[in-house]
């Protein structure tokens, strides 16, 4: 229904400018320091630093990490909807990869201190996708898909938590202090139980009222002025067609035969 797209391309140059002034693709843009000032007074464990940011960087910008690309949709997400979320994964052969989730897709709860500690996400896969990430250990439904229609759609749930059973002296899953759970709703089964030893969600919120979870927008506050500029819009345009192709006013003059 958008009809003027002044708030659309404002949305594009609010994306730009965080890109290029925040995370400008040509620079590190961040740097690692220790929590006490008198070890950055150490020249090696500076250039320690240094390299594990350097290290960082490169995983980061790798070509199938997918990082720029997705960190622009972030900047869009956080303009349009006032919240944005990054997923940072390990990447199918060694690295990192990186995806732009949907806000639609994810409820995020905060702890007693205003963190966000635990994410569940809810999404769709197809048959061929599941079966990739999966293998055999996918559910009935989703093989007897594979077989007729691998493009049929399925959902699943994915959550990330703070483990309660958490063990640092193990090197499983209980090991890590987050669990994660990707569970099929299709035959409600557990396709794979594991864990981080960081929180794999990066959630960023513009603006926050107190008591609220959610994100605000840049969007959200001048809603009405775009609401405003389509009808006005729409009422340029409506009285432009009749004036180009006006109402003809014309007298009855009975039934017309055509042969």
């Amino acid at each position: 229904k958008m009809i003027d797209p002044t708030g659309a391309s404002a949305l594009m140059r609010f994306a730009s400018a965080l890109d290029s002034t925040i995370t400008p693709r040509n620079n590190k843009w961040h740097t690692l320091q220790s929590l006490y000032p008198e070890l950055q007074k150490d020249k090696d464990t500076r250039l320690w630093f240094e390299t594990t940011r350097d290290i960082l960087f490169r995983y980061r910008y790798a070509p199938k990490a997918n990082f720029a690309s997705q960190n622009y949709a972030n900047w869009i997400s956080l303009g349009a909807f006032g919240s944005a979320c990054m997923f940072t994964d390990e990447l199918a052969g060694g690295g990192l990869r990186y995806k732009s989730i949907h806000i639609g897709e994810l409820y995020f709860f905060e702890n007693h201190q205003g963190l966000i500690e635990h994410v569940v996400r809810h999404f769709k896969m197809t048959a061929r996708q599941a079966t990739q990430r999966w293998g055999d250990d996918v559910s009935d439904g989703i093989k007897r898909a594979m077989e007729k229609n691998p493009e049929q759609m399925f959902e699943f749930v994915h959550c990330v938590k703070e483990r309660e059973d958490y063990d640092k002296e193990r090197i499983d899953a209980k090991g890590k202090k987050f669990a994660s759970y990707y569970v099929s709703r299709d035959g409600r089964k557990i396709m794979e139980e594991g864990g981080y030893n960081t929180f794999p969600f990066a959630v960023s919120r513009y603006t926050v009222a107190p008591g609220e979870v959610y994100g605000r927008s840049p969007a959200m506050m001048v809603l009405p002025s775009i609401k405003v500029l389509n009808e006005e819009k729409a009422t340029v345009l409506k009285q432009g067609h009749r004036a180009v192709d006006p109402v003809l006013l014309a007298h009855d003059i009975g039934q017309f035969i055509f042969r």
